[in-house]
């Protein structure tokens, strides 16, 4: 958890679904922790001090407006996008092909469908 003591500004309005966290969670492992750090900062507005990887990530999610804004940051790349999708869909040849700019759509509706299959 993050220390909300290091918090220099308003905690985030809009959070994202426990869906969501998690799902965006998992993309966000497959990033190197020099890109977690430098994201933070981006996400954060460099409001939030974290003094480990954990803390960076659920500073991320915390001030992340929604999982669509979250995938169109430049350090989220294709390639992370495709490690989280072949580990959530084995069957990821067909999706290899999607345009950039239909990626986050994809993910997105990845999202969905996990939640809505945990969900019952």
């Amino acid at each position: 958890q993050v220390d909300l003591g290091k918090m220099s500004g308003p905690p985030p309005c809009n959070m994202l679904t426990d869906t969501e966290r998690r799902e965006c969670k998992l993309l966000l492992d497959k990033l190197s922790t020099e890109d977690i750090i430098s994201l933070t900062d981006t996400v954060c507005n460099r409001m939030v001090s974290t003094d480990s990887r954990e803390e960076a990530l659920e500073a991320i999610l915390m001030y992340s407006e929604s999982a669509k804004q979250l995938l169109r940051r430049k350090k989220v790349r294709r390639e992370h996008i495709f490690q989280y999708l072949w580990g959530t869909q084995p069957d990821v040849g067909a999706i290899t092909r999607v345009p950039a700019d239909h990626e986050v759509s994809v993910v997105t509706e990845q999202i969905e469908i996990d939640g809505r299959g945990k969900s019952v």
